[in-house]
């Protein structure tokens, strides 16, 4: 009988393979010739599609170094898009850390380190900025929203400006001398700080998630925290390196070298996110989907899911702003809605009268829909404001049909028309109602996740 040319395991990181060969005796027995193949030749690809040194792509101990980093059975294990992540990501992080240590020593030398021993109000002072930071943070995070989910490239660039603002201010506090300046300038740091964590451990988690191709996520995030690790550790001796090189007692001396390596740390985590193509629907990306398949519905007049083009996740990063929270596909489109879309939200902040909440109710049966909606003017603004609350036991095709009845206000309603009231939004809701099933087959066809959906960034369902 035939006998197959190797046999593979692996075996504590190491890909073993034993190479089976028929021996010339008479018995013709079976021997094993044991090898240890290498198997980072993958990750080689990788780093030479990255542009990476050849120096580091050859090296073979550098790259079996580097897999003890990354996820189990990679590059299977993950998509595409994670090598290149992960490598910006970790390389902002090493200038972030360098930082860090700059700042740390401006603040010793601001509490009088660099004449002798500290005092014990410079002590207290110490206690105090982490305390009363701590307490900062805590109060905006809690006044921060929770859709951490729902954008989470946004909040993982701004935990990298808010860290970068807070080594600023650490930075500037020896030009100061003043004990209240310094507790007032460190504790609204140590409060970036913290702020910058939260956001960063929340976004990343979901990254993580993303970037599994299979049930390991546990290891993805195993790896990451390695990464940390390491590159916290070079940012460090970076950040050392560099103290010892400059005249730190002078404040006017280190800030270039601040700038520099906050500019570092914001371009790399910017660019990382260029590879994040999530496909999570949020009510910001809904619109922009919205659009499009209303602009099919009324200029091609489309009547198969296939004649509908939808932008794609790894396209819709072209037009989301990392900076901006409220846009459609840039503020010249923008300037198109009709309408400010606000839900669940404080239903007594909004309806004053219990005769229009018994309208909603009355118009929600009669529509059977599982959710509200009514439109109501802005005292501030000059947009109208689109209000939609959620029953508790709406599902995630509910929520895609009320957005559905929104697009129907937002782009399909001719600016003369004089539908007003509830038979306004009953022609949104028959819109919404006829056309759902299409609209939900278009979303899933074009790769977007329907099963997950953060449209509703809290949850106060009625």
């Amino acid at each position: 009988s035939t006998v197959p040319a190797s046999v593979s395991q692996q075996y504590n990181g190491n890909k073993l393979t034993y190479d089976l060969e028929h021996t010339s005796s008479s018995d013709s027995t079976t021997t094993l010739k044991f090898n240890i193949v290498d198997d980072t030749k993958e990750l080689q690809s990788s780093l030479e599609a990255l542009n990476a040194p050849s120096i580091l792509c050859n090296n073979q101990r550098f790259r079996k170094l580097a897999r003890h980093y990354l996820p189990h059975n990679f590059p299977q294990s993950v998509t595409p898009n994670y090598l290149p992540y992960t490598l910006r990501s970790n390389l902002g992080t090493i200038f972030g850390s360098a930082n860090a240590v700059l700042a740390t020593q401006s603040l010793l030398y601001a509490l009088g380190l660099g004449y002798g021993s500290i005092p014990l109000a410079a002590t207290l002072n110490w206690i105090l900025k982490d305390f009363s930071g701590q307490l900062l943070a805590m109060y905006l995070a809690s006044r921060i929203s929770q859709g951490f989910d729902a954008y989470v490239k946004k909040w993982r660039f701004l935990s990298c400006l808010y860290y970068e603002g807070s080594i600023f201010l650490e930075a500037i506090t020896p030009l100061f001398h003043s004990q209240i300046v310094f507790l007032t300038l460190a504790s609204i740091a140590n409060a970036g700080k913290n702020i910058c964590w939260l956001s960063t451990s929340a976004s990343k988690a979901h990254i993580h998630k993303y970037m599994c191709r299979k049930e390991n996520l546990a290891d993805i995030t195993g790896k990451a925290v390695s990464q940390g690790i390491a590159t916290n550790l070079m940012g460090t001796s970076l950040g050392m390196f560099i103290s010892v090189m400059v005249t730190t007692s002078n404040t006017v001396n280190i800030l270039p070298i601040v700038l520099t390596l906050s500019t570092c740390h914001i371009v790399s985590i910017y660019k990382s996110l260029d590879y994040i193509h999530d496909p999570l629907l949020n009510i910001n990306r809904c619109q922009i989907l919205l659009k499009e398949y209303i602009d099919c519905k009324r200029v091609r007049e489309a009547e198969r899911v296939s004649d509908i083009r939808l932008t794609l996740p790894n396209e819709m990063s072209k037009n989301e702003s990392l900076l901006r929270w409220s846009m459609l596909s840039g503020s010249q489109q923008e300037t198109e809605l009709k309408y400010e879309v606000q839900i669940n939200r404080r239903l007594d902040d909004t309806v004053k009268s219990a005769q229009v909440v018994l309208e909603l109710m009355d118009f929600c049966q009669r529509m059977q829909t599982k959710y509200w909606l009514m439109v109501r003017e802005s005292r501030r603004r000059k947009k109208k404001k689109i209000q939609i609350w959620y029953k508790q036991d709406a599902e995630n095709a509910d929520i895609l049909e009320s957005v559905l009845a929104v697009g129907y206000l937002q782009f399909m309603q001719d600016g003369g028309d004089e539908v007003e009231g509830f038979a306004l939004l009953e022609n949104a809701i028959r819109f919404a109602k006829s056309n759902r099933d299409e609209w939900i087959q278009c979303l899933e066809k074009h790769e977007w996740n329907i099963n997950t959906l953060f449209i509703e960034v809290d949850s106060n369902r009625i």
